[in-house]
Protein backbone atom coordinates (compact mmCIF):
# COMPACT_ATOMS: atom_id res chain seq x y z
CA UNK A 1 0.00 0.00 0.00
CA UNK A 2 1.02 3.89 -0.51
CA UNK A 3 1.16 6.24 2.12
CA UNK A 4 -2.39 7.13 2.12
CA UNK A 5 -3.31 3.95 1.38
CA UNK A 6 -5.45 4.41 -1.72
CA UNK A 7 -3.71 2.28 -4.29
CA UNK A 8 -2.00 -1.23 -3.67
CA UNK A 9 1.95 -1.31 -4.13
CA UNK A 10 3.86 -4.86 -4.57
CA UNK A 11 7.15 -3.45 -5.07
CA UNK A 12 7.98 -4.63 -1.29
CA UNK A 13 7.00 -7.69 -1.29
CA UNK A 14 8.56 -8.38 -4.59
CA UNK A 15 11.64 -7.11 -3.12
CA UNK A 16 11.41 -9.92 -0.49
CA UNK A 17 10.50 -12.38 -3.42
CA UNK A 18 13.66 -11.54 -5.12
CA UNK A 19 15.80 -12.02 -2.25
CA UNK A 20 14.81 -15.14 -1.59
CA UNK A 21 15.16 -16.19 -5.56
CA UNK A 22 18.77 -14.60 -5.20
CA UNK A 23 19.86 -16.29 -1.61
CA UNK A 24 17.91 -19.82 -1.74
CA UNK A 25 19.28 -21.84 -4.88
CA UNK A 26 16.14 -23.84 -4.37
CA UNK A 27 14.11 -21.10 -5.83
CA UNK A 28 16.14 -20.42 -8.91
CA UNK A 29 17.54 -23.89 -10.37
CA UNK A 30 15.08 -26.29 -11.89
CA UNK A 31 16.77 -29.56 -10.94
CA UNK A 32 15.23 -32.92 -9.85
CA UNK A 33 16.56 -32.47 -6.37
CA UNK A 34 15.97 -29.07 -5.72
CA UNK A 35 14.06 -29.21 -2.34
CA UNK A 36 13.63 -33.01 -0.92
CA UNK A 37 11.72 -31.94 1.89
CA UNK A 38 9.72 -29.17 2.37
CA UNK A 39 10.85 -28.69 5.63
CA UNK A 40 14.63 -27.53 4.46
CA UNK A 41 12.98 -24.89 2.35
CA UNK A 42 10.75 -23.29 5.15
CA UNK A 43 13.93 -23.32 7.42
CA UNK A 44 15.66 -21.09 4.76
CA UNK A 45 13.03 -18.83 3.97
CA UNK A 46 13.22 -18.36 8.12
CA UNK A 47 17.06 -18.21 8.00
CA UNK A 48 16.86 -15.74 5.14
CA UNK A 49 13.91 -13.80 6.19
CA UNK A 50 15.64 -13.17 10.15
CA UNK A 51 18.88 -11.80 8.02
CA UNK A 52 16.70 -10.12 5.84
CA UNK A 53 14.97 -7.85 8.81
CA UNK A 54 17.63 -7.93 11.72
CA UNK A 55 21.12 -8.37 10.53
CA UNK A 56 21.54 -6.49 6.70
CA UNK A 57 20.47 -2.58 7.21
CA UNK A 58 18.21 -1.29 4.00
CA UNK A 59 19.15 1.41 1.79
CA UNK A 60 15.83 3.31 1.57
CA UNK A 61 15.72 3.12 5.69
CA UNK A 62 19.37 4.60 6.22
CA UNK A 63 18.38 7.50 4.11
CA UNK A 64 18.38 10.99 6.52
CA UNK A 65 14.62 11.24 5.14
CA UNK A 66 14.02 8.11 7.07
CA UNK A 67 16.47 7.47 9.79
CA UNK A 68 19.99 9.08 9.33
CA UNK A 69 21.73 5.96 10.17
CA UNK A 70 22.17 2.80 8.93
CA UNK A 71 18.82 0.84 10.15
CA UNK A 72 17.43 -2.72 9.55
CA UNK A 73 13.81 -3.04 9.14
CA UNK A 74 13.58 -4.33 12.13
CA UNK A 75 14.83 -1.49 13.99
CA UNK A 76 12.30 0.82 11.92
CA UNK A 77 9.77 -1.70 13.46
CA UNK A 78 11.00 -1.22 16.99
CA UNK A 79 11.60 -4.95 17.31
CA UNK A 80 15.40 -4.04 18.32
CA UNK A 81 17.80 -1.30 18.82
CA UNK A 82 20.70 -2.65 17.24
CA UNK A 83 22.11 -4.59 13.88
CA UNK A 84 22.17 -7.96 15.04
CA UNK A 85 24.90 -9.77 13.74
CA UNK A 86 24.98 -13.56 12.19
CA UNK A 87 26.07 -15.13 15.34
CA UNK A 88 23.37 -13.62 17.44
CA UNK A 89 20.60 -14.99 15.52
CA UNK A 90 21.67 -18.43 15.30
CA UNK A 91 22.39 -18.55 19.17
CA UNK A 92 18.95 -17.01 20.01
CA UNK A 93 17.04 -19.01 21.68
CA UNK A 94 13.27 -19.05 20.52
CA UNK A 95 11.07 -20.90 23.11
CA UNK A 96 9.00 -23.11 21.37
CA UNK A 97 4.60 -22.68 21.31
CA UNK A 98 3.12 -25.62 24.30
CA UNK A 99 1.48 -28.29 22.42
CA UNK A 100 -1.76 -28.36 21.53
CA UNK A 101 -3.58 -31.59 20.16
CA UNK A 102 -5.42 -31.32 17.09
CA UNK A 103 -8.90 -32.81 18.61
CA UNK A 104 -10.58 -32.11 15.07
CA UNK A 105 -8.21 -34.65 12.86
CA UNK A 106 -9.76 -38.19 12.61
CA UNK A 107 -7.00 -40.89 13.30
CA UNK A 108 -5.32 -42.47 10.45
CA UNK A 109 -7.22 -45.38 9.76
CA UNK A 110 -3.84 -48.75 8.68
CA UNK A 111 -2.87 -49.01 5.39
CA UNK A 112 -3.45 -51.82 2.96
CA UNK A 113 -6.07 -54.68 3.54
CA UNK A 114 -7.98 -54.49 6.16
CA UNK A 115 -7.93 -57.76 8.47
CA UNK A 116 -10.87 -59.92 9.22
CA UNK A 117 -12.33 -60.09 12.45
CA UNK A 118 -11.20 -63.32 14.44
CA UNK A 119 -14.00 -65.12 16.18
CA UNK A 120 -13.43 -67.56 18.92
CA UNK A 121 -14.63 -70.57 17.40
CA UNK A 122 -14.54 -71.41 13.51
CA UNK A 123 -18.00 -72.46 12.53
CA UNK A 124 -17.06 -74.57 9.41
CA UNK A 125 -13.91 -75.96 9.56
CA UNK A 126 -11.38 -74.71 6.98
CA UNK A 127 -11.44 -75.92 3.41
CA UNK A 128 -7.68 -78.01 2.44
CA UNK A 129 -6.18 -76.18 -0.04
CA UNK A 130 -4.27 -78.65 -2.90
CA UNK A 131 -4.40 -81.88 -3.17
CA UNK A 132 -3.75 -83.77 -0.29
CA UNK A 133 -1.06 -86.31 0.98
CA UNK A 134 -0.93 -90.03 -0.80
CA UNK A 135 -1.31 -91.71 2.85
CA UNK A 136 -4.55 -89.86 3.00
CA UNK A 137 -5.63 -91.05 -0.22
CA UNK A 138 -5.16 -94.41 0.08
CA UNK A 139 -6.87 -94.75 3.82
CA UNK A 140 -9.88 -93.04 1.72
CA UNK A 141 -9.92 -95.16 -1.05
CA UNK A 142 -9.36 -98.39 1.66
CA UNK A 143 -12.36 -97.12 3.39
CA UNK A 144 -14.40 -96.95 0.27
CA UNK A 145 -13.69 -100.67 -0.81
CA UNK A 146 -13.93 -102.02 2.89
CA UNK A 147 -17.96 -100.60 2.51
CA UNK A 148 -18.13 -101.85 -1.19
CA UNK A 149 -18.92 -98.83 -2.69
CA UNK A 150 -15.65 -98.31 -4.68
CA UNK A 151 -14.38 -100.87 -7.60
CA UNK A 152 -11.47 -100.12 -9.56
Amino acid sequence: MTKGCLELNTAFIERLNGTFRERLAFLTRKCRHAAVRVATLEEGMYLIGCTYNFCFPHQELSKKAHFGCPTTPAMAAALTDHIWGMREILWYKVVPAPFVPDLSMKPKRPRGRPRKAVTGEPTQPKRSRGRPPKYVLAEVVAAARSAGSFTI
